[in-house]
């Protein structure tokens, strides 16, 4: 392992554990933001030096995560970083030649893809973590409404009779998968693009920029999120793997869904672009469905490239060993 990306990565993954710490550990918003921030330290050093640099943030990141804390937090902090930064890496930074020169980067849509499958298996991946299974939480989250209704006033309605809370926490349950990944794939797909940019802008990402407008998604997600749809009319097992990928899947049909918007406010209407916004912060209940639909529905049949013109060559130089 070459010595000094090993240490930039060792340095990356101790700026990453200390956020992912911080946010552990502080206020309910401090922690929102830290943990927002939690990946982009080691992302920003292996787009800059490469696969060895993100093998080293991980491990010197889960260790110290794992000595400061506990063994879980060590496993669940390599599980729900260490080991995506290191995926992403080798993703973003595969390049097929043609001779001397480079012929294309591993496209954008499969790291996003990559990211989506990830999120959606993260919560699988972490059961173990706390028991095995996502019941075993009903009963501290019945404990915490507990909490909630002893220091609420006589006449809140946080003063729930029992089967009421018994139901609102089986209800937690079921939509906590889905709510996990959707998080996780959000804030690390933004991550992702943050530390291109941030790599890109000091001359340290070897490829060439991510063009965000031009991801294109498997067609496969499409058949994959329908199938998903059907896994969580079942009970059990199937229904955390099926609400697990609605999450994630939804967040890549999401981001597709602005990609179009995107299109369109470049080459026919300029108010598109920023309307998709607007509705998306001030009308997300309604907003954010539409546009997940209108993503999969680009996934699936590729309508928006028929108004994108011609895409550049790849540029760039060979990624950091």
């Amino acid at each position: 392992m070459p010595m000094l990306p090993a240490l930039i990565g060792a340095a990356g993954g101790l700026a990453s554990a200390v956020l992912f710490y911080s946010a552990v550990r502080g206020s309910v918003g401090l922690s929102i933001l830290l943990f927002l921030l939690t990946p982009l330290p080691s992302l920003i050093t292996g787009f800059g030096w490469g696969l060895t640099a993100a093998v080293s943030g991980a491990v010197v990141g889960a260790l110290l995560m794992a000595s400061a804390v506990g063994q879980n937090f060590g496993i669940g902090y390599f599980l729900a970083l260490g080991l995506p930064i290191i995926i992403v890496t080798h993703l973003a930074t595969l390049v097929r030649y043609d001779g001397d020169r480079i012929a294309a980067w591993y496209p954008e849509g499969g790291i996003l893809a990559a990211i989506l499958l990830y999120g959606g298996a993260l919560p699988i991946l972490v059961t173990p973590l706390f028991g095995g299974s996502y019941q075993v939480l009903e009963t501290d989250f019945v404990r915490f409404l507990d909490r909630i209704a002893e220091q609420a006033p006589p006449d809140s309605a946080w003063r729930m009779p029992d089967e009421q809370k018994q139901h609102l926490a089986k209800l937690w349950i079921d939509v906590m998968p889905a709510a996990l990944a959707a998080y996780w794939t959000l804030f690390f797909a933004i991550n992702v693009y943050l530390a291109a940019r941030i790599s890109r802008a000091s001359g340290s990402l070897p490829r060439s920029d991510f063009a965000v407008s031009r991801i294109e998604l498997p067609v496969l997600l499409a058949p994959a999120f329908l199938l998903a749809t059907f896994a969580v009319t079942f009970s059990g097992e199937a229904r955390i793997i099926g609400a697990s990928f609605i999450g994630a899947l939804f967040v890549g049909f999401l981001i597709m869904g602005f990609t179009v918007a995107h299109v369109i406010g470049q080459t026919r209407a300029r108010w598109v672009t920023p309307a998709a916004y607007a509705t998306a912060i001030f009308a997300g209940g309604i907003a954010l469905p539409v546009l997940a639909g209108i993503g999969l529905g680009e996934t699936a049949f590729r309508f928006r490239d028929r108004m994108m013109p011609p895409s550049d060559a790849p540029t760039g130089e060979p990624p950091n060993a």
